[in-house]
């Protein structure tokens, strides 16, 4: 049996100005077209499958042709990750559940169990869609200070059954909390200390198919998988992904499939003279200009050679006033830098704060492309 494992879609995300949905529809098609040559029994996709939880229509568009696209592989399990509404995801899931698409967008006091069998293979899954620990906290009752607390409860009256081969899926911030993790996971425990979970509360299922990070990774030494996203969202991403997972006689292995994108993500460095003696090129561009003396006209003159440049940045000394902290501040999203906010000052910032906060950047927006 074969099992197809991707996630953080994050279908209708922007960089700066540049709508990816043709980058999305390239790599998504890409992808079915792989999964017709693999035939797998099951596409797992483990949250963020869009970039706002109140996507637009060309997005929603999009999320059908390509969920259609798979359910005529094989059927399809979803569940909701932190960008998305779970809300919204699940409507019509249960006719949506009569044609292969099982969607999991709210976690419930039962977790929701599928069951796949094919080929003598007998497979239990788990979905276990994004969840905060007020939102936990609300569904049992009962106060949880941090995610690892809620999860635990969560999980608690599981029936697993060893003999058999379990999967869990999930879209949180999982940790090897041992000793003998990379330094990968490392940095992962450094940035995500409120929501981190650790990864030993699984070690009863043979594959956990994780969404969240947004680079592939293996957690050291346990049978827990981030598989990415499908193509470059950030300047930090790596090349991309998706795995397969095989299960026969109740082993599993692990492949990852390479996905080439339609456009690369890059960052050109030097001085001007050197730089436009580049190839034209079509890929997402970062400009870093090392020049000591302002070079005039420099991105309109870059542009033609690189149409999608995302960033031109200076030389310190000709441009002293820019704060290099402030390239991570622009690729995130407002609601998130809110939310980090909130945190920040030791408040949880609840999903329905996240949702009236996304609805009113998006109108915002919405305003200010009109009015230009």
């Amino acid at each position: 049996m074969k099992l197809v494992h991707l996630s953080d879609l994050h279908i209708g995300k922007r960089l700066n100005n540049y709508s990816l949905l043709e980058d999305q529809e390239y790599i998504f098609k890409q992808i079915i077209e792989k999964l017709e040559e693999i035939k797998p029994q099951a596409t797992l996709i483990a949250g963020d499958i869009f970039d706002r939880s109140n996507p637009s229509e060309e997005s929603t568009i999009l999320y059908d042709k390509f969920i259609t696209g798979l359910r005529n592989i094989a059927p399809v399990y979803i569940i909701a990750g932190n960008h998305d509404s779970g809300q919204r995801l699940e409507l019509f899931k249960n006719s949506l559940h009569q044609s292969g698409i099982h969607i999991s967008g709210k976690c419930t006091k039962e977790i929701d169990k599928f069951t796949i069998e094919e080929d003598g293979e007998c497979v239990n899954l788990y979905l276990v869609p994004f969840f905060s620990p007020r939102e936990i906290s609300l569904l049992l009752e009962e106060e949880f200070e941090t995610y690892e607390q809620a999860f635990i409860e969560l999980i608690k009256d599981l029936d697993i059954k060893e003999d058999e081969v379990n999967i869990l899926m999930a879209h949180q911030l999982f940790v090897n909390t041992s000793k003998n993790m990379d330094e990968n996971e490392q940095q992962v425990i450094e940035i995500g200390e409120l929501e981190q979970i650790s990864i030993q509360h699984l070690e009863n299922f043979d594959y956990i198919a994780l969404g969240h990070l947004h680079n592939s990774q293996h957690l050291k030494n346990t049978n827990a998988y981030y598989c990415g996203t499908p193509m470059k969202y950030t300047i930090n991403d790596r090349d991309k992904y998706f795995n397969v997972v095989d299960i026969n006689e109740g082993k599993v292995e692990v492949e990852r499939v390479k996905l080439e994108p339609l456009r690369d993500l890059k960052v050109l460095e030097g001085d001007f003279s050197d730089i436009i003696l580049h190839e034209d090129s079509d890929d997402y561009i970062i400009v870093n200009l090392t020049d000591k003396k302002v070079v005039d006209n420099a991105k309109r003159k870059l542009q033609e050679k690189f149409p999608h440049i995302l960033q031109l940045k200076f030389n310190a000394e000709v441009e002293s006033t820019w704060n290099p902290q402030m390239d991570k501040i622009l690729e995130e999203q407002p609601v998130d830098l809110l939310e980090s906010f909130y945190k920040a000052r030791g408040r949880e910032f609840s999903l329905e704060e996240r949702e009236i906060a996304t609805e009113m950047f998006e109108f915002l927006e919405s305003e200010s492309n009109e009015a230009t």
